[in-house]
């Protein structure tokens, strides 16, 4: 076998269990969770309101819809990230769009404390660790939509 299949198969395996999406930073984010979770049809990817913002500078990294208040999904990696996503929900909550925020951290507890605290107040619901907390992130978002998930 070669080299590029090896690698390719490695791709397509690897394709399977994640999806990873270009943030436009040269930065990738992985929605696994969500993927077990949420119905593509239902994600939206880097969203962002066409009417408001068309030059596209307050993004949502999920937003899933068919729902009254769709849940805007944040992946939280960095205090860039985390500052990013507190802007945005402040604009959307300037521009009565309706919503309900999710954070999702890599790790919270290496986020900058203010940063931290700022992202507390537009955004109540928040998982502090992705990798730790998979099972409640599915649980949680399953119930939202309301979607049955099979056992893990």
């Amino acid at each position: 076998m070669s080299i590029k299949s090896i690698e390719q198969d490695f791709i397509e395996k690897v394709s399977k269990k994640i999806r990873v999406i270009p943030d436009g930073k040269d930065r990738f984010r992985v929605f696994t969770p969500l993927n077990e979770s949420v119905p593509n049809a239902r994600m939206d990817l880097n969203w962002h309101n066409t009417d408001h913002d068309p030059d596209k500078n307050y993004t949502v990294d999920c937003r899933i819809n068919g729902l009254p208040e769709p849940i805007f999904v944040y992946a939280l990696f960095n205090n860039d990230t985390i500052r990013d996503a507190t802007i945005a929900l402040h604009r959307f909550n300037v521009w009565n769009i309706p919503h309900c925020p999710l954070g999702i951290f890599e790790n919270k507890e290496e986020a900058n404390r203010k940063v931290r605290a700022r992202f507390d107040d537009v955004c109540k619901v928040q998982f502090s660790n992705m990798r730790v907390d998979r099972n409640e992130i599915i649980d949680y978002i399953s119930k939202q939509i309301q979607v049955d998930v099979p056992d893990r």
